[in-house]
């Protein structure tokens, strides 16, 4: 059985760790737990702007991911005081990264800018972005939510 729930800040080195992250005072995440209480995912929100907001994934078990997606997207774009409200989630990858660049492309993200050498010398980000009226993972309500 896997719950999602509110990563408590003492939980946010997981994702760091695994994405690399450096983490800020306003940094949030949710979190997939196991029936034992293991994290098997994380969804990491930072980077805020007025009508986006960055999102950053790290998953050790599909069905974890399975159950993280609607509820990281629910996050992001239902209205307050359910969600953040946003229009747009964005989703940064490292180049080399195949499998993000596969879960992303997969979540229906799509390719909105490359940042080159953003990483160090031919390291380069790739800007995904998924729009509320786009995503696949929320209601209908909420994709065409003003």
């Amino acid at each position: 059985m896997i719950t999602i729930r509110a990563a408590p800040p003492e939980h946010h080195r997981w994702i760091a760790e695994r994405a690399k992250l450096a983490l800020h005072p306003e940094f949030m995440a949710i979190e997939a737990v196991d029936s034992e209480g293991r994290i098997v995912g994380m969804v990491g929100f930072d980077g805020w702007l007025p009508q986006a907001v960055c999102l950053h994934i790290a998953c050790e078990s599909p069905i974890a991911l399975r159950r993280l997606l609607p509820a990281a997207f629910g996050a992001a774009f239902a209205p307050p005081p359910a969600g953040f409200g946003k229009v747009a989630a964005i989703a940064p990858v490292l180049s080399t990264n195949e499998k993000s660049l596969h879960l992303v492309r997969g979540a229906g993200f799509r390719h909105a800018y490359t940042g080159r050498d953003w990483s160090g010398p031919g390291l380069d980000y790739e800007v995904f972005e998924m729009r509320r009226e786009e995503c696949r993972y929320v209601p209908r309500n909420v994709r065409r939510a003003a």
